[in-house]
């Protein structure tokens, strides 16, 4: 990847698109809802004023930082398309306002985004760590965790106490994936979203988080996000799963679910992550028809 498309996909654009949708339609609002370890903003994109909220989320895995501009893509055609009192797969955005709030956090973890993008340069103290949570290796391709080297999506309230002996039995620690952290929420970045979550549970009709990659949508089996299951597999051709094995520990849906919020994780795309940012636009084509029905149908 060159160093222009980097930075087009880096937190500090994402950031700068959702001021600069904010700045222009009135209907938008930018939220920041705490700071990173290295000072990033955590932003989120209001959508709306009705009292039902839907929350869409991306970038919890640093190489994962394609989700979060896919989101981007979806929150300017939806405030050109309301803007235009246009409909797309049958929602009058218009309508929409005065029924729902969507909030849109793209970027939950912009420091991992950051370093997956950008690296660590050797010789400097925070560098230096870096490379030493990497197991000496100045390749941070496949860096997901924050910059304590903790998995955010391990660091939920859910199985805590169990997932912390698989660690051990694992011989799983603080570096680029998987290390839960000392305790629940106990970063910036996990903290910064538990808090939303709460402040709207009531009135939170879904969450969906995006991740890379597999083509499959993760939840938990029952009553209340069945149907949304079916519809969600519908519309993207996505198979349906339930988490297994140390994928089942610590994650937002997994805490979501807890809370008797109806949550599902999307796994966008087949391959490695990263995957290949070229395919940006295939990817969403992919998910068009589903975030805008997913309006509706939530």
């Amino acid at each position: 990847m060159t160093q222009r498309e980097k930075a087009f996909f880096s937190p500090t654009a994402v950031q700068d698109r959702l001021d600069a949708l904010a700045e222009k339609f009135s209907f938008a609002k930018s939220l920041s809802l705490g700071k990173s370890l290295w000072g990033h903003t955590i932003q989120a994109l209001s959508i709306g004023c009705g009292r039902k909220k839907l929350l869409f989320l991306g970038g919890h895995h640093g190489s994962e930082y394609l989700t979060s501009t896919l989101l981007c893509d979806f929150a300017e055609e939806l405030c050109h398309v309301i803007d235009a009192g246009e409909s797309r797969f049958g929602l009058s955005a218009r309508s929409f306002l005065e029924r729902r709030t969507l909030l849109l956090l793209p970027v939950v973890n912009p420091d991992g985004e950051e370093i997956a993008l950008f690296g660590a340069k050797s010789g400097t103290p925070m560098g230096d760590k870096l490379i030493a949570l990497n197991g000496g290796s100045r390749d941070f391709t496949h860096w997901q965790a924050n910059a304590r080297g903790v998995d955010i999506n391990h660091n939920y309230d859910y199985k805590f106490a169990a997932y912390k002996l698989l660690e051990k039995e694992n011989n799983i620690t603080a570096g680029p994936t998987r290390f839960a952290g000392e305790f629940p929420e106990s970063e910036p970045e996990t903290l910064a979203v538990c808090r939303l979550v709460s402040e709207i549970a009531e009135d939170l009709s879904v969450l969906l988080t995006f991740h890379t990659q597999g083509e499959v949508i993760y939840y938990h089996n029952r009553p209340r996000t069945r149907g949304g299951a079916y519809f969600l597999s519908r519309v993207t051709g996505y198979r349906l799963a339930e988490a297994e094995g140390l994928a089942s520990y610590g994650g937002l849906t997994d805490w979501a679910d807890s809370l008797s919020i109806p949550a599902y994780t999307i796994e966008i795309g087949r391959g490695e992550n990263p995957l290949p940012v070229v395919d940006r636009g295939f990817y969403y084509a992919t998910l068009r028809e589903l975030f805008f029905t997913s309006l509706l149908y939530f």
